[in-house]
Order: C-alpha cells, then structure tokens, then sequence
C-alpha cells in the first residue's frame, strides 16, 4: 500500500484498504464473522484495534495484499504497545518503541548496526568518567 510519508493511524489504514476492496462495511464484516458496527468503530478510532485472530479475519475477508496486512499488523501492534506504555514510561519513550515496532526487518537491522557504531564511538561510561 502506498501511504503517504506522513503517519497514518490504524482506523484510517484500516478504511483505506477496505475502501480499496471496493466492498461495504457490512460485507466485510459477515465475511470476518465481526458485527458492522464493531468494524464500523474500528475504521472510526471509537475501538482499540482487535485482537492479531480477529485482525487476520479481517485482513482474510478483505483479501488484503501481503503489503498491507504487515502495515495493518504493525499499526495494530503499535497503538496496543503505545496504549500499554503510555502509563508506564515518559510519551517520547512510548512514541519510539511504537516507531521501532513499525520498522522493517532491514531497518531494524541498520538501526542496531547504527547503534552500535554510535555507541562503540562514544567509549564506555568507565572511559568517559576517567577523562
């Protein structure tokens, strides 16, 4: 799914493919065995994204390509981390665990390549307390 560079939320991800399928919210939801209304709050933001089974029923009824059940799946897994952390940790902290959830398996990859150059570059807490 080509998505603008901008964040896009779950609800709104989740509308777009639906609206892509060309099928109505009441098919989508018979053929995922969820309530229309159910589906209707999810592509609203009045619901938490469901839970992975239901997603997958969703993103099966819809016949969503492998591209947007990965967006759609990260997006899920985001909101439920952010939602879990918000309490738990400063909002920036919670805002780039969520970021790193939506990563790929190659920008993960740099990313850690990346910190571990910055970090070998930096010297250790020991070396830095002794200069």
């Amino acid at each position: 799914m080509d998505v603008p560079t901008q964040k896009i939320s779950f609800a709104e991800c989740l509308l777009l493919i639906r609206r892509r399928s060309g099928q109505k919210q009441k098919t989508v939801a018979y053929r995922s065995g969820v309530d229309p209304s159910y589906l209707a709050s999810l592509e609203t933001a009045r619901r938490q994204p469901p839970s992975p089974d239901v997603l997958v029923r969703i993103l099966d009824a819809l016949d969503a390509s492998q591209e947007d059940r990965q967006l759609l799946q990260q997006l899920a897994l985001s909101h439920r981390l952010k939602t879990q952390l918000s309490q738990q940790v400063p909002p920036d902290v919670a805002d780039l665990v969520c970021a790193i959830a939506t990563l790929s398996a190659g920008q993960l990859k740099a990313t850690r390549a990346f910190l571990r150059h910055l970090t070998a570059s930096e010297g250790t807490p020991e070396q830095e307390a002794t200069m």
